[in-house]
């Protein structure tokens, strides 16, 4: 996979991205040895070059929604099957919108998640609905 999602929850952005900056770089080194007491092979080195993985650390920034401007069209407040509907609202985020993990979208309400739902991941551009809810891909 060229693509992977690592959870490194003792390290905070603040930690990496220097005072003034938006962004800032994480060298990623694996060091060790097993039970036998083999070293990890392939764990990269230190240095830029010659590193693991570098990864590019944003500075946290709140994700911002404008509630007036959220809007789903509805005939007589209800959703037509087989008709096409449109839903359109802003979002915004200093870091872009690829920076957020997951943006969900359910239909029949926050309690019931797995019926009608959409589910998108914009750093990916994978998309996951319900597809007993609709037609084609939202």
């Amino acid at each position: 996979a060229t693509q992977i999602e690592v959870d490194l929850p003792l390290l905070s952005s603040e930690q990496v991205v220097p005072n003034g900056k938006n962004s800032g770089w994480l060298s990623v080194v694996l060091k060790g040895d097993d039970l036998a007491g083999n070293p990890l092979l392939g764990g990269g080195d230190f240095g830029q070059a010659l590193d693991l993985a570098t990864l590019s650390i944003q500075r946290r920034s709140d994700t911002t929604i404008n509630v007036d401007n959220i809007q789903l069209d509805r005939e007589q407040g209800r959703l037509l099957a087989g008709h096409e509907h449109h839903f359109s609202f802003s979002l915004g985020d200093a870091n872009s919108i690829e920076s957020l993990d997951v943006i969900r979208l359910a239909l029949l309400g926050e309690t019931n998640d797995s019926a009608c739902f959409i589910h998108y991941e914009p750093r990916f551009g994978d998309v996951d609905f319900d597809e007993e809810c609709f037609m084609e891909a939202p």
